[in-house]
């Protein structure tokens, strides 16, 4: 999916992972693979992005995922007053 990705958007992915093969059931693979998909889909659509990281470490108790960018974000504080604003 990543190479997928790297090859359309002209984005330059980095890719740092451990397996995680072994931890999951078939179904959690699954969701993974969506949310990440989802993660990389609006790199593509909304950062205007030319590099990306995609990070997953583990150890005896959890998986960590990490992807980030290096362009436009936003600010979590601002959005949520927005939408507390737009909601009242």
């Amino acid at each position: 999916m990543i190479e997928r990705v790297a090859d359309s958007s002209g984005i330059n992915f980095t890719v740092v992972a451990v397996s995680i093969e072994d931890l999951l059931t078939a179904e959690f693979k699954i969701n993974l693979y969506r949310v990440i998909q989802e993660y990389l889909d609006n790199i593509v659509k909304h950062s205007q992005a030319s590099l990306a990281e995609i990070f997953i470490r583990r150890d005896a108790h959890s998986i960590q995922i990490m992807i980030k960018d290096n362009r436009r974000g936003f600010e979590f504080e601002q959005v949520m007053s927005k939408r507390i604003t737009d909601s009242g």
